[in-house]
């Protein structure tokens, strides 16, 4: 299965985007959780849930990611069987039908 070549793309299409998570903590559950922008040096992109680091953004994933968040778009961010699931938010849907 090949990756969207633009996660925008997929997300403004009203389609989630899925990233394989690395260093996922035994035993998190799934659900809401957010992401840590990693600033202009290099770094690693942290997934947080309630203050903690929970899970951490592959480097073959970084573009993907940082391109969604860098977007300005509304999304929302959960965990599904220890990969992040991205979407946009519906306020945001409803806001490009105009």
């Amino acid at each position: 299965m090949s990756k969207p070549a633009n996660p925008l793309n997929e997300l403004l299409r009203g389609r989630p985007v899925t990233i394989p998570l690395a260093r996922v903590g035994p035993g998190t559950a799934d659900g809401s959780v957010t992401l840590t922008h990693p600033g202009k040096k290099p770094a690693t992109i942290t997934v947080h849930r309630d203050g903690t680091r929970i899970a951490a953004i592959p480097a073959a994933r970084h573009h993907a990611v940082l391109t969604m968040i860098d977007s300005g778009l509304d999304l929302t961010h959960h965990l599904e069987a220890g990969q992040l699931v991205t979407t946009l938010a519906t306020t945001s849907l409803e806001n490009t039908e105009g």
